[in-house]
């Protein structure tokens, strides 16, 4: 690894499989899963950055697909669906044991990291937490990758960021951060 010192995992795509979080919605809903999905990114810049909180989103979602169902239930249904990568949630303690410190940076929904950090355990394994909602700012933004160097005290090569996004992962390239694609990762995983 380096002199990599700090190891910034995505949460969705890399920690947990969240396509199966549609299927949850697609369960309660009878909606397909490729409206669901455009529906989802055609709202994620408002979660991502707190300006809809998820109870809003399913109240627009309702709307959208007139539907009369719960948004609280459709909210929890779609956490539930979040499954973890237990192959990469264990290659993130292996890099802890070796003395890489380890984030979470992801483009995320108001309190879905602490909703899940509730249900999982492993969460303690992580010194930092870097969620969009909070912060204010999104991958590939240079601002977000200036807000964590500036809260964790490393910067450009030390950083790592493993991103399921080529365009999260060119954004932190262009920063001076080392990168690795969720496919890469899963190569150096299985062998």
């Amino acid at each position: 690894m380096g002199n990599i010192k700090l190891a910034a995992f995505d949460l969705g795509g890399v920690l947990f499989e969240w396509q199966t979080a549609l299927y949850e919605i697609h369960k309660l809903s009878k909606i397909g899963n490729n409206d669901i999905h455009k529906f989802l990114i055609s709202n994620l810049k408002y979660l991502e950055k707190d300006r809809m909180d998820p109870i809003q989103f399913w109240n627009k979602f309702n709307l959208e697909f007139q539907l009369k169902l719960d948004p609280q239930e459709l909210n929890n249904s779609w956490i539930r669906g979040f499954k973890k990568y237990d192959n990469v949630w264990s290659y993130a303690k292996f890099l802890k044991k070796n003395g890489i410190k380890l984030a979470i940076c992801s483009n995320t929904w108001p309190n879905l990291i602490y909703t899940l950090k509730e249900i999982h355990s492993d969460f303690e394994i992580f010194d930092y937490i870097f969620d969009s909602s909070q912060i204010g700012f999104v991958k590939p933004e240079r601002e977000y990758f200036k807000f964590v160097e500036d809260r964790t005290g490393y910067k450009g090569q030390e950083i790592l960021l493993i991103d399921d996004s080529p365009e999260n992962l060119k954004g932190a390239e262009n920063f001076g951060w080392k990168i690795l694609s969720e496919k890469d990762l899963n190569k150096i995983i299985n062998k």
